[in-house]
C-alpha cells in the first residue's frame, strides 16, 4: 500500500509540473459499464486527469490506471477497479458504491452526508483533512474485508437518536476493518444520537474523542498505544467482538464507558471518573486502574485483577451479571445488589450502605465487607447463595425484612462448593414491622461480635452459630438453629424463644428489664458461663426466667440484681429458672444481699431454681406460722399450703450447719476456695424437714433443737433442714412433718 501511495503522489506532482496544461474541467461519468481510461464515456469527453472535478451518478467505472483528480463526487453508482484514485481537493461521497482491489486516497477531507454507502473490499485512505459523516442515517456498508484508514481527522455527528444507523457496519460477508491513525471524533453539537462501528473492526493507534451522544465499537478491534476519552455526558461503548488494549493505550474521561457485548482485555490505563457500565460484554482490567467513577453490572462480567490492589468505586449498582477479580474495590457511596454474581478472590468493600433486595444472588469466593451504613434486605425472596468459602462481613446495620411466610428463601444460603461464613461486627436486624416470616442462614457458619437482634419473625441458622463477644437479643422474635448456639463470650438476652441448644461460657439475661427468656433445647452453663438475672416485682412479668424445654447442666456464676426500686418482703419466692432435668451446680452466686436484714437464698431443686426471701444470719425473725408467698408459674395460692415440691426434693442440703451464707467460701475458677463478703452459695432443696446432720433420720436431739429454733432460743442456721418453707422461720407444720420423721421416718 506504502509503494502505491508513493507512485500516487509522484503522479499528481508530475502532472501538477506539466507546462500549459488546460484548466480544469468539470467530468461526468456518462452511465453504463466502462473503463476510467475510455474517454467516451465522460462528459466532456475524454480521461479526468489531475485538476478535473470528476463526478460519477449512476454506472460502474472500472478504475483501470493509478491517476489523480482535484475533487470527486460519488452520488450513486460505482466507482472500481485495482487501480489507485489520488483526490487532491475534497472528496463527497453520499451515496454509490466503492469497490474492486484498488485504493481511493482523500489527501485533503471527505464530506460523508447522504445515507447508504457501500464499500466492497476497496480501502479508502483519508491521509489528511477532515472527514464528516453528518447525516443521521449515513453509513458505509463494509463487504468482503474492505478497509477505510483514517491519518486526519473522522468527525461523526448525529442528533437523529440512539437507534439511527449512522457508522460503518458489516453486512454479514466478510465485514471489514476502520483503522484510525489520527483522530476519531464524535463531536459536541448535534450529537445526542449514536454513532456505530457495527460488525467492523476498529483498530486503533491514535486517538478517539467522544464529547456527546454515544460511540459504539461493535466489531472488536486491536489497540496500541492508543488514547480514549469521553466526556460527560457521552457514552462510548465497547459493544461487541474482541477488543485488546496493550499496556501503552489509555482510557479516561468524564463520561461514560460501557461494555455492551463482546471481550474486552485492558492492558492499560484505565481513569474514568463518570461511569463503568457492564451489561452484556466481558472486561479484564490488567493494567493500572486509577478511577472507575460510578459501576454498574446488568450483563457480562467485570474482572478487576489490575495492578492497582485497591481500588475506588463512586457507586455500585449490580442488577445481574458478574463482578469478579483479585482487586479490593472500595465503594464509597451508594450501592445496591439485586442479581447476578460477585466471585474472585478479591473483596468488595461498601461503605455507606446497601440495598440488597431483587431475588437471587451468589457470592462465590469473593468477600464482601458492609463496612459502614445501613444494608437492607427487605424483599421476601431475596437471599444470597454463597459458594467456595465466599464470606459476607457486617461491619455496620444489616436489617432483615420478610413478611411472606415460613416457607419464602430470604437470607444466606450455602450454594455448594465449601458453603461460606457470615461475620457479624456490626448489628444484624430483624426488624419488628413486616416481619411475621423467617430468615434464613441455611449452612452458613454465623460468626458474631457484634448485635443480632430479632424484634418479630424468626432468624434460623444451620450452619453453626458462634458468639465470641457482643449480644444475642430477642426481643419478641423466635431464633431457631439446628446446631447448638454457643456463646462463648458477650451475652444471650431478651424476652422470646430459641428453639435451639445452648452452650454458654459468656452472660445469659433474660429480660432485657425483666421477662422469660425460653430455651427449647438443652441448656449448658460452663465454668466461665454467668446466669444473670434482675427482679423487679412479684408478679411472673417483674422477674427474669430462664425457661428450659430440656435437660442442664450447671457450673459458672448467678448473678442477681434487683431493679425498679423493688423491695423483695419475708417469705416472697421467685421461680427464676425451670428445667426437665439437671446435671451439676452453679458454685458461685452474688446479689443475695438485698438489704433490711434480708437475703436472697437461691434453692436449686431438680427441675426448677427458686430464690427465697430469708432472714440474713443474726437479724430478728417473725414468729409467724404462716407458709411463704411463693411466686412462680406453678405457686400454690393457699395461705396454709403444705410445703411446695421445692421444699421436699430429695437433693442432698450443701450448707454448713450454723454457717452464715455471707461468709461462705466460693470457687474460684482455678477451683480454689476463697471467702466472697458477697458471693453466696446455691443451696439444693431440702430432702427430709428436720434432718439437721442429714444422714436421712430425724433423731430426738434434732427434734429438740427444732423446738428451740421455733422459740427463737436458736438459729435456723443451726438447722436450716427444719425450715422447709426456707422462709427463715420454723411454722407449726414445720414442727409437726419433723415429729412425724421421728415415728415415721422421713417422707
Amino acid at each position: 500500500m506504502a509503494h502505491r501511495r508513493l507512485a500516487v503522489f509522484v503522479i499528481t506532482v508530475l502532472l501538477a509540473a506539466q507546462p500549459g496544461r488546460a484548466a480544469a474541467v468539470m467530468k461526468t461519468y456518462t452511465g453504463g459499464t466502462g473503463l476510467w481510461t475510455d474517454g467516451a464515456k465522460w462528459d466532456p469527453a475524454g480521461q479526468p486527469a489531475l485538476g478535473d472535478d470528476v463526478t460519477i451518478a449512476g454506472g460502474a467505472v472500472d478504475l483501470d490506471v493509478d491517476t489523480a483528480v482535484t475533487t470527486l463526487t460519488l452520488s450513486d453508482g460505482t466507482l472500481t477497479g485495482s487501480g489507485t484514485l489520488s483526490v487532491t481537493g475534497l472528496l463527497t461521497w453520499t451515496s454509490g458504491t466503492m469497490s474492486g482491489s484498488g485504493m481511493t486516497v482523500a489527501t485533503a477531507g471527505m464530506a460523508l452526508g447522504g445515507s447508504s454507502k457501500i464499500l466492497n473490499q476497496r480501502t479508502v485512505l483519508l491521509s489528511g483533512g477532515a472527514a464528516a459523516m453528518n447525516a443521521s442515517a449515513s453509513a458505509i456498508t463494509m463487504q468482503n474485508g474492505a478497509t477505510f484508514t483514517n491519518q486526519g481527522v473522522f468527525e461523526l455527528s448525529n442528533d437523529g437518536g440512539l437507534t439511527d444507523n449512522q457508522g460503518f457496519f458489516d453486512d454479514g460477508g466478510g465485514g471489514g476493518a476502520f483503522n484510525n491513525q489520527g483522530t476519531l471524533r464524535k463531536l459536541a453539537a448535534g450529537n445526542s444520537g449514536m454513532s456505530r462501528f457495527s460488525g467492523v473492526a476498529l483498530n486503533n493507534t491514535g486517538s478517539i474523542e467522544v464529547q456527546a451522544g454515544t460511540l459504539v465499537l461493535g466489531g472488536g478491534g486491536t489497540h496500541g498505544g492508543a488514547t480514549f476519552t469521553v466526556i460527560a455526558p457521552a457514552v462510548l461503548d465497547f459493544g461487541g467482538g474482541m477488543h485488546r488494549f496493550d499496556a501503552a493505550c489509555s482510557v479516561a474521561g468524564t463520561g461514560t464507558v460501557a461494555f455492551g457485548g463482546g471481550t474486552t482485555t485492558h492492558l492499560g490505563a484505565y481513569n474514568v471518573s463518570g461511569t463503568t457500565r457492564v451489561s452484556g460484554g466481558d472486561v479484564l482490567f490488567s493494567g493500572p486502574v486509577g478511577a472507575v467513577g460510578g459501576l454498574e453490572i446488568s450483563s457480562g462480567t467485570a474482572d478487576f485483577s489490575s495492578s492497582s490492589a485497591q481500588l475506588s468505586i463512586a457507586s455500585l449498582a449490580q442488577s445481574g451479571g458478574t463482578l469478579s477479580g483479585s482487586n479490593t474495590l472500595i465503594v464509597g457511596g451508594p450501592a445496591s445488589w439485586t442479581s447476578g454474581t460477585m466471585s474472585g478472590s478479591g473483596t468488595t468493600v461498601v461503605m455507606a450502605g446497601m440495598t440488597l433486595g431483587g431475588t437471587s444472588k451468589t457470592l462465590n469466593q469473593r468477600a464482601l465487607v458492609l463496612s459502614g451504613g445501613t444494608a437492607a434486605m427487605n424483599a421476601n425472596v431475596s437471599f444470597i447463595s454463597m459458594r467456595n468459602g465466599a464470606t459476607f462481613t457486617n461491619q455496620g446495620v444489616l436489617e432483615l425484612s420478610n413478611d411472606g411466610g415460613l416457607t419464602n428463601n430470604q437470607g444466606f444460603f450455602d450454594g455448594g462448593s465449601g458453603s461460606g461464613a457470615f461475620n457479624n461486627h456490626g448489628t444484624l436486624r430483624k426488624l419488628g414491622t413486616g416481619n411475621s416470616g423467617t430468615s434464613r442462614f441455611s449452612g452458613i457458619a454465623m460468626t458474631n461480635t457484634g448485635v443480632i437482634e430479632v424484634q418479630a419473625g424468626a432468624i434460623s441458622f444451620s450452619g453453626g452459630f458462634t458468639q465470641t463477644a457482643g449480644t444475642t437479643r430477642l426481643s419478641g422474635g423466635r431464633l431457631i438453629s439446628t446446631t447448638t448456639l454457643t456463646i462463648n463470650g458477650g451475652t444471650l438476652e431478651g424476652a422470646g424463644t430459641i428453639e435451639a441448644d445452648v452452650s454458654s461460657g459468656g452472660h445469659v439475661g433474660p429480660g432485657p428489664l425483666a421477662g422469660a427468656l425460653q430455651v427449647a433445647g438443652t441448656y449448658t452453663q460452663t465454668v466461665a458461663g454467668a446466669l444473670n438475672l434482675e427482679i423487679g416485682g412479684a408478679a411472673n412479668a417483674q422477674f427474669d426466667r430462664l425457661v428450659v424445654g430440656g435437660p442442664v447442666t450447671l457450673a459458672g456464676a448467678l448473678n442477681i440484681s434487683l431493679i425498679d426500686a423493688f423491695v423483695p418482703m419475708l417469705g416472697q419466692s421467685f421461680e427464676v429458672m425451670t428445667f426437665a432435668s439437671r446435671n451439676g451446680t452453679i458454685p458461685t452466686v452474688t446479689g443475695t444481699d438485698i438489704g433490711g436484714g434480708l437475703v436472697l437464698e437461691p434453692i436449686l431443686g431438680a427441675t426448677n431454681l427458686i430464690l427465697h426471701v430469708v432472714a440474713a444470719s443474726g437479724s430478728p425473725t417473725s414468729t409467724s406460722a404462716s407458709t411463704p408467698t411463693v411466686t412462680s408459674p406453678a405457686a400454690t395460692a393457699s395461705a396454709t399450703a403444705t410445703p411446695t415440691a421445692m421444699a421436699i426434693a430429695t437433693a442432698t442440703a450443701t450448707a454448713s450447719v450454723g454457717q452464715s451464707p455471707s461468709a461462705t467460701p466460693t470457687p474460684t475458677l482455678d477451683g480454689s476456695m476463697t471467702p466472697s463478703p458477697t458471693a453466696t452459695p446455691l443451696r439444693t432443696a431440702v430432702g427430709c424437714v428436720g434432718d439437721c446432720d442429714g444422714n436421712g433420720t430425724v433423731q430426738i436431739h434434732e427434734l429438740i433443737l427444732a423446738v428451740n429454733i421455733a422459740l427463737q432460743s436458736a438459729s435456723v442456721q443451726s438447722c436450716q433442714q427444719i425450715d422447709a418453707d426456707l422462709d427463715g422461720v420454723v411454722a407449726v407444720n414445720e414442727l409437726v412433718t419433723a415429729v412425724l420423721s421421728v415415728l415415721d421416718g422421713c417422707f
